[in-house]
């Protein structure tokens, strides 16, 4: 009898894990039907399909500028448009001053100028800086 009770729950549980596996078989393969009926290969998308699927990022571009003999890297485009319309002179002391951090005093010395002129060519400078991008502003708004 305890041979035959040991043979009935092992029965029990056979049957138990069967019922488990079939019914876990059939719920995969009812979400797989229902996911393939979603799916769609690349090769059957149409280019404005694929297009929707990435974005492209937009890095900055360098510009870069020579000053006595030292590249300097501006990230900005419209920035990098109005230190280019200045003179040599002015552009120098802007990215100088600016950019690579060097005091009025050693720009004098690098340009061959005293202090107060490198002061007052940094202040003219940027006035000119200021009225190129107020007008670039002004263009784009009209646009």
């Amino acid at each position: 009898m305890h041979n035959n009770n040991k043979h009935h729950k092992s029965y029990i549980f056979d049957a138990f894990c069967k019922k488990i596996l079939k019914n876990e078989s059939r719920d995969w393969w009812k979400k797989y039907n229902n996911i393939s009926k979603h799916e769609i290969l690349f090769c059957d998308l149409t280019t404005s399909q694929m297009d929707e699927l990435y974005d492209i990022d937009q890095y900055f571009h360098e510009y870069v500028f020579s000053v006595c003999g030292k590249e300097v890297v501006v990230n900005d485009e419209d920035i990098a448009y109005a230190i280019s319309k200045l003179s040599q002179l002015h552009r120098d002391i802007i990215l100088l001053y600016f950019y690579l951090g060097f005091s009025e005093r050693l720009i004098g010395e690098m340009l061959n100028l005293i202090r107060v002129n490198v002061q007052y060519h940094k202040v003219r400078s940027l006035k000119q800086l200021e009225s190129i991008l107020k007008g670039m502003i002004n263009n784009n708004e009209k646009m």
